[in-house]
């Protein structure tokens, strides 16, 4: 039933984007249930996508492990909070610190514009605005590269990664 769904959800996906996702996810992370991840594991290959991996537990070693295209530094503690672009970048590299046999670190974020429809229907409303401002204000003052960051998407740094049989 899982395969069924998440199979119905990329082809919504690919029909609105006209096209492939960049990556695969899953809402809250139940991706990384172990019961679940193979199914994913095996649609993620199947689709040729990229996983959102995750930070800790039995699911990163298998991703570490098998070498397979997925993020498992994560910046999770900064999104949703209205920390701002100091906080950011406190938590970016203080995760760079704590990992530093990985040269790919995802921020976990979500970035948009807040209305009334969306304030009534999501905690992450105004949330939403000040992950988008931060991370606006950071391209834009060229603090990444400052830092000796790059910025880009799963498929910048996932094209070349190929899924082994695992």
């Amino acid at each position: 039933m899982i395969t069924k769904e998440w199979k119905l959800q990329i082809d919504i996906a690919y029909d609105l984007l006209h096209g492939m996702p960049t990556h695969l996810d899953s809402h809250h992370g139940v991706h990384s249930i172990r019961e679940i991840f193979p199914i994913y594991k095996q649609l993620a290959s199947e689709y040729g996508l990229p996983m959102r991996g995750t930070n800790e537990g039995e699911i990163k070693e298998q991703i570490v492990m098998n070498n397979l295209p997925a993020t498992v530094v994560i910046v999770q503690n900064w999104t949703g909070r209205c920390l701002g672009p100091d906080k950011l970048i406190e938590c970016l590299i203080e995760v760079e610190n704590d990992n530093t046999g990985d040269n790919i670190i995802e921020i976990t974020s979500h970035p948009g514009y807040s209305d009334t429809y969306l304030e009534s229907i999501s905690s992450l409303s105004k949330a939403r605005e000040n992950d988008h401002e931060t991370l606006l204000y950071l391209s834009t003052t060229k603090s990444w590269d400052t830092l000796g960051f790059s910025l880009g998407s799963y498929k910048d740094f996932f094209n070349a990664r190929t899924f082994k049989n695992s």
